[in-house]
């Protein structure tokens, strides 16, 4: 819109109320002659319409440039644009001085940019012959003159300007373009700061980068500088105040610029648009076939005036819909496709052309334009729900699940987009002959039978009793949180307990393996068992249908393995041998029982055994795969260049299965492992490591293009890119796999990244979460790590409680292993940095205590690197051991017993200071202590004063009260023994008496009131008084308060983010009918860090 809009200023034919003006005044151009003293006048108001005699004329007598330039704005100024294009062309090929040019070759391009502005995008093909050029030719041309122009003088004003307004046409297409306009228009501004022409461009471009106010400021300065300046700023104002939300102001100016010129396309058009949106503003409502017939009446008005109108256009396209006139809508929406020169205005056209032809059941066609609408305009969902309902139709579901999926991302709000996208993913789901990954179906189905369910919680008119969406939600989220699988189980299994003998076994185990991911064996042990008896129900049952055989055989394997994990191997054993003997060639229970040997050291039985299965059942994946695991665990001569783990799993992948997941990570594992235990000394061999790196990159990207969720090969590309020095994308992987993959590894893999990136808090932060969730589990690795991210913490803090707890984890990683070189030169590496910072701190913070320590731990560190330089297999070269003894004892030694003394020295001699500065504050503490003590004292000494005069007065009131009460009593007797007498006298004098009690009473009653009044204002007072002295501390006190709150709520805020980090683990493992089945590995399986081990999953 804005392209079309605001830089408007060559219309078709511009007669505004100015240009009106202007050809009332006779124009006569003057044509010397040759011949001295003679000239030739030419009306202007009377120019041919075939400029070629014109031309003539000047080319024979010579004319100047001026005079080309005259005549050819002449015909433009009429209308004339293709003649004053000739003009030029021909003023050109006259004898004219090349420098002479340059204004003609100017003023040709602009031409030709009017051209091109009013030319259509394409041409209708139904008339081939039609002679009618595209913007792309016209464009040509600009180019063609502009490159003409720049070659005389690129710094020339005109051609600058051309240039900016050129690459704003094209900014539609290269958004870069308004940039390079935005300079030209600024060079223009910098040589003429009054060029309004410069001034329009340069708010055009603010507009274009929502500078909205900018724009509006430089509009309304062209507008006070020249009120009829073309094109009319007015647009540009009404089109800012549109985007500042300030639309009676917009339509005001577009009204304004419409009275000065009734035939502006921009004006109508904009107008037609403000009433459109005004009227569906208010559906419903009288007023809204009022707005929408201005609307119409607008954009006809536009369309009247100029057929390049693509908006108005659009407007009657959309109107002729709703009366079903298809063959308008078409007519209307090719025009304006012709003619539209934005994104915005090309989808619009193509979808109502898309809805036409979807209307009239021409499905190819309708489809293609849809998907040009939306490829034009991604923003434009409903094309894309009318491309998805043709897809539908078409019976294309895969490419309408696409579609709707992307349109529920960009607007998930969209009622029609989720409603059939449900339909969908059900569809998908349920599916038979499905094998690919539906992760994201399952989230998607999963979101509506949540909100399903929701649904049916709050109804309280129907009895819900269909256990069957909790098990199918549950199934759509055993992949992804196991606890609300396991919850709508037991939802499931509660319905179902009203009729128990129906209950499915199938769903017993489901919920008995959630229990076993979840470690709770006593749960899935009950589980299992329930569902083995249910099992034998149904068998006894009459007309069963049902695969009991197979229910128990999947029972008994998943009891083994409860029994297996709880350490129970005897029972373990029997579970598997029972089922051996009903079904001999149940190869997983065999790979179980030689993985129980195995774990109890194994003997050559059990190789024999692992080499049998392999032998007996080649083609079986999964005993391939443990067979890969068995060899890993094998020593092999490498010098023989022979791997029997490369060969076998390079042999699966050859002849069995060349998408084996399993065998594809592993081998990725496989070569990590290489080409980190290879030592590169020269440059070929660290290029060929790194292309073993890369080899093993190429199995893991292929593993993880099979399955997207395996998180081992996602976490064997973060290895490999952390090998690389990529930490930042190595742990940006890992922190997505920590979510999924239930092993310590990730965190220790996380923890070594972020010491590489010198955040050792971080570091240090990971490695203990790794300790902590998995006790018992490499804890050689991580307290060797923990000791070394330690270690550069306290390096670079120059800390000396960091380096002890970097020594406190390195020897509890020496506990492990005593006898490891590495990790006792570690230890005495350590003691040798602690002395060194410690010799060098400032005396303020250290201690004599902490460099006899440093004294201590040094004299060991130089014996341990003497004993390692004289041992036989040093973890390092023994000539840098014994070098580093030597300097420890000839020198560090020397200067950390120097530093003792001056330590010494230091202590003693601001010992006395120090003491003193602590006393004078201890006792400065106690006598604020005692002040506070005592101001508290005496406050709460007059609040008790207060109190008991409070309490005096109130009885005194009482008192009095019950004396006015009683002395009332009286006189109402008095009064009636008056009544009762006749005597008229005695009458009036006890009436007098009566007076007179009431008035003593009255005066009581107000010097009551005053003493009253008098000591609340004097309470008041002191209230005052004490806020006063009070209100200081109480403030300092609630200011602590509100601190220790503050404190509290960060280390809870902490605590929760640890929980979540401890918590956010999820087992990979598919939940299926047999637990485990195709994970031939148990969680006991030794898991080396950095070489992953992944475990077969379907």
């Amino acid at each position: 819109m804005v392209s079309e809009i605001i830089i408007n200023h060559n219309e078709k034919k511009t007669e505004s109320f100015r240009e009106e003006i202007q050809k009332k005044q006779p124009r006569i151009i003057e044509v010397p002659l040759k011949e001295q003293g003679q000239l030739v006048e030419i009306d202007c108001a009377t120019l041919p319409e075939d400029a070629m005699e014109l031309c003539e004329i000047l080319e024979c007598e010579s004319a100047s440039k001026e005079l080309w330039i005259q005549f050819s704005y002449e015909y433009r100024r009429q209308g004339y644009v293709n003649q004053a294009i000739d003009i030029l062309t021909r003023g050109l090929k006259a004898d004219i001085s090349r420098e002479n040019k340059l204004p003609l070759y100017s003023m040709l391009a602009a031409l030709y940019l009017e051209k091109a502005r009013r030319a259509p995008k394409t041409t209708n093909q139904e008339h081939s012959e039609s002679t009618i050029q595209t913007k792309d030719y016209y464009h040509q041309q600009v180019t063609q003159a502009l490159n003409e122009a720049n070659r005389i003088d690129f710094s020339f004003l005109p051609n600058i300007l051309t240039r900016a307004v050129w690459n704003i046409m094209r900014a539609a297409s290269e958004k870069t373009l308004m940039d390079q306009a935005g300079k030209y228009f600024d060079s223009v501004l910098k040589t003429d700061r009054n060029n309004l022409f410069a001034m329009l461009g340069k708010a055009r471009i603010l507009f274009s980068h929502k500078n909205y106010t900018g724009a509006l400021k430089l509009y309304q300065t062209i507008l006070s500088s020249k009120p009829d300046f073309i094109p009319d700023p007015r647009i540009g104002i009404g089109l800012c105040f549109w985007e500042l939300n300030m639309k009676q102001d917009a339509k005001a100016a577009w009204e304004r610029s419409l009275e000065l010129d009734s035939k502006n396309v921009s004006s109508n058009t904009l107008l037609a648009l403000y009433h459109l949106y005004s009227a569906f503003s208010k559906t419903g409502t009288s007023e809204f076939l009022e707005e929408y017939k201005k609307s119409l009446q607008y954009a006809q008005n536009a369309y009247k005036e100029s057929q390049e109108a693509s908006y108005s256009a659009n407007i009657l396209s959309s109107y002729f819909f709703s009366k079903k006139n298809i063959n308008s809508v078409i007519k209307l929406s090719e025009k304006a496709l012709q003619y539209a020169d934005t994104n915005s205005l090309i989808s619009d056209s193509l979808f109502l052309m898309a809805r036409a032809y979807h209307y009239m059941k021409n499905y190819e066609k309708a489809s293609g334009l849809y998907q040009h609408s939306y490829n034009t305009k991604e923003s434009n969902f409903i094309s894309a729900i009318g491309l998805g309902q043709i897809k539908l139709i078409q019976d294309d579901i895969i490419g309408a699940k696409l579609i709707f999926e992307k349109i529920t991302e960009q607007n998930p709000k969209c009622i029609e987009a989720l409603t059939i996208l449900g339909s969908i993913y059900t569809y998908e789901i349920l599916s038979i002959n499905s094998k690919n990954d539906k992760q994201l179906e399952k989230q998607k189905a999963k979101s509506l039978l949540e909100r399903a369910i929701l649904l049916i919680n709050n109804s309280t008119e129907r009895d819900f009793s269909d256990s069957g969406i909790f098990i199918t939600l549950a199934a759509l989220c055993e992949d992804e949180d196991n606890n609300i699988s396991l919850e709508s189980y037991e939802r499931a299994l509660n319905l179902e307990h009203r009729f128990p003998t129906n209950i499915l076994p199938q769903l017993l185990n489901n919920i008995g393996v959630l229990y076993h991911t979840k470690e709770n064996l006593i749960n899935a042990r009950q589980f299992y068992q329930d569902a083995l008896n249910q099992c034998v129900s149904i068998g006894q049952q009459e007309n069963n249908t049902t695969d009991v055989d197979a229910l128990v055989t999947t029972l008994t394997y998943n009891l083994a393995r409860c029994e297996e994990q709880a350490e129970n191997y005897e029972e373990a054993k029997k579970f598997y041998e029972e089922l051996l003997q009903r079904h001999p060639d149940y190869v997983e229970a065999r790979v179980r029982l030689c993985h129980m040997e195995i774990m109890k050291g194994g003997t050559e039985d059990t190789s024999k055994k692992i080499k049998r299965l392999i032998e007996t059942d080649p083609d079986n994946l999964d005993v391939r795969a443990y067979f890969g695991w068995y060899l890993s665990r094998q020593k092999w001569n490498k010098a023989s260049n022979d791997n029997p783990e490369q060969r076998h799993y390079t042999h699966t992948l050859k002849y069995f299965d060349k998408h084996d997941r399993y065998s594809l990570t592993a081998m990725g594992n496989l070569n990590l492992r290489i080409a980190r235990e290879s030592r590169p000394t020269t440059d070929i061999e660290k290029e060929k490591r790194q292309k073993i790196y890369e080899k093993a990159v190429e199995f893991f990207d292929k593993a993880l293009q099979l399955d997207p969720k395996n998180a081992y090969a996602a976490q064997g590309i973060a290895i490999a890119l952390a090998e690389n020095k990529q930490h930042a994308k190595a742990l940006l992987i890992l922190s997505k796999v920590r979510e999924t993959l239930k092993n310590e590894s990730v965190y220790i893999n996380m923890g070594h990244c972020l010491t590489e990136m010198k955040q050792y808090s971080r570091a240090i932060e990971s490695y203990e979460l790794a300790l902590n969730k998995y006790q018992n589990r490499s804890n050689l690795i991580t307290f060797s790590s923990l000791g070394k991210a330690w270690l550069q913490r306290g390096k670079e803090e120059r800390s000396l409680l960091a380096l002890k707890e970097a020594l406190k984890y390195t020897e509890k990683a020496l506990k492990l292993q005593p006898n490891n070189t590495a990790i006792i030169f570690n230890i005495a590496f350590i003691q040798f940095k602690f002395a060194e910072i410690a010799r060098i701190l400032p005396e303020n913070r250290r201690s004599v205590d902490d460099l006899e320590y440093a004294l201590k731990i040094l004299n060991n560190a130089i014996d341990t690197f003497s004993d390692l330089a004289n041992s036989k297999h040093p973890p390092y070269s023994k000539e840098d051991i014994q070098q580093r003894a030597n300097m420890g004892r000839n020198t560090t030694l020397r200067q950390l017993e120097r530093a003792i003394q001056q330590q010494k020295e230091f202590e003693s001699t601001n010992l006395a200071k120090l003491d003193s500065a602590r006393q004078k504050r201890k006792e400065e503490q106690e006598r604020k202590q005692a002040e506070a003590e005592a101001l508290r004292a005496s406050e709460e000494k007059k609040q008790r004063e207060l109190a008991e005069e409070r309490r005096i007065m109130q009885e005194q009131i009482k008192e009095w009260a019950m004396k006015r009460k009683e002395e009332n009593s009286i006189i109402e007797d008095d009064t009636e023994k008056d009544k009762d007498s006749d005597d008229q006298g005695k009458s009036k004098k006890k009436n007098k008496q009566k007076k007179k009690k009431q008035k003593k009473l009255e005066n009581e009653d107000s010097e009551i009131s005053t003493e009253t009044e008098e000591q609340n204002n004097y309470d008041n007072e002191k209230q005052k008084k004490t806020k006063t002295n009070e209100q200081p501390k109480k403030k300092r006190k609630i200011s602590k308060i509100s601190s220790k709150r503050e404190i509290i709520n960060s280390d809870d805020e902490a605590e929760n983010y640890k929980d979540k980090e401890m918590l956010n683990i999820s087992d990979e493992t598919h939940i299926t009918k047999e637990y485990d089945k195709n994970n031939l590995f148990g969680s006991d399986i030794e898991v080396e860090i950095l070489t992953l081990f992944t475990f077969r999953t379907n």
